[in-house]
């Protein structure tokens, strides 16, 4: 016979579980770096902002 544990979470199904965000470095020349400094500063977003952007855009 198995053990019930009142607190004991069942398992969550992989289709429902959260999708949590990695960290995913990259070298880059200093010139690109201040690039996309310049475009964090004209478009008030991030680094990672831009650099999120400009991969999602070069995927799809």
């Amino acid at each position: 016979m198995s053990e019930h544990h009142p607190d004991a979470q069942p398992p969550v199904p992989a289709a429902e579980e959260e999708r949590k965000v990695v960290a995913f470095a990259v070298r880059i020349d200093p010139t690109l770096r201040e690039q996309i400094e310049g475009l964090r500063g004209i478009t008030g977003h991030s680094v990672n902002d831009v650099g999120v952007e400009a991969l999602n855009d070069w995927v799809a």
